[in-house]
């Protein structure tokens, strides 16, 4: 299961020339035999099954199996959720808003959402017409890797907004 290692993001990134470089060294040398007579490859998703198909050649495993998340459903809701949510983003209780759930990290694209959500924002500052009875939703991006150096560099481009 390669979750996501054979994504062509990771040889295409300018930030990771040397590293995919290795990778490829590494493909042609060893992984590439592993891959090819395996009896199948286990995907999260179908993106990332087509994904895989684009990093490496030759790449032709026997089997690509889309098999899910693997995940549990979530929990049967509570309102002691809703009560913790809120108590770590107080700003957007009694608004609607927008929730994404993602790991923090430049391959899922935090950046182009925040970017395109502050254009959203100047656009609706200034409508095209007087009527303006949408407000733009609140924006609230949830996960793991505000601590890394992106995270924080995610966080400065929040505050560095003027809205």
């Amino acid at each position: 299961m390669p979750h996501g290692m054979l994504n062509p993001y990771f040889q295409q990134a300018s930030e990771r020339k040397i590293r995919a470089l290795h990778n490829w060294v590494y493909w042609k040398l060893i992984e590439s035999k592993l891959v090819n007579n395996a009896d199948g490859l286990l995907f999260t998703c179908k993106t990332e099954l087509l994904l895989a198909r684009k990093s490496f050649s030759p790449y032709h495993p026997k089997k690509e199996v889309n098999v899910g998340f693997g995940v549990e459903p979530p929990p049967t809701f509570e309102t002691v959720m809703s009560t913790a949510f809120f108590e770590i983003c107080p700003e957007v209780k009694g608004h609607s808003f927008i929730l994404s759930l993602s790991r923090i990290l430049e391959k899922k694209g935090v950046d182009h959402l925040l970017e395109a959500y502050v254009q959203l924002l100047e656009m609706s500052e200034h409508p095209a017409t007087t009527d303006n009875e949408s407000q733009l939703q609140k924006l609230v991006i949830a996960g793991p890797g505000l601590d890394t150096p992106y995270g924080k560099k995610m966080q400065q481009l929040v505050a560095s907004s003027k809205n």
